[in-house]
């Protein structure tokens, strides 16, 4: 009598699909630190131009218009302290 055809997977095909499965998942962790990282630059520099246009604002709205030479000034903005410098000529 032959014997039934065995069902299921090898050895072999088990640690190809988990060296699959784990390319994958690899390549899923980096995407995922990668967008942190972009996240990140992307709140510094839109704080960092929300603290440059907040400096121009206040030089414009001054009854003085600004000296000449250069000004700097320091605020705390989004939990980080931003150092402007303003250069009038």
């Amino acid at each position: 009598m032959p014997r039934p055809a065995e069902q299921g997977f090898t050895l072999i095909e088990l640690l190809v699909a988990l060296a699959v499965f784990s390319l994958v998942v690899l390549a899923l962790l980096n995407l995922a630190g990668e967008n942190t990282r972009t996240a990140q630059l992307l709140q510094t520099r839109t704080l960092a131009a929300m603290v440059a246009e907040n400096a121009a604002v206040e030089a414009l709205i001054s009854p003085q218009p600004p000296a000449l030479g250069e000004a700097e000034g320091q605020v705390r903005l989004g939990d980080q302290d931003w150092i402007w410098r303003r250069t009038t000529a």
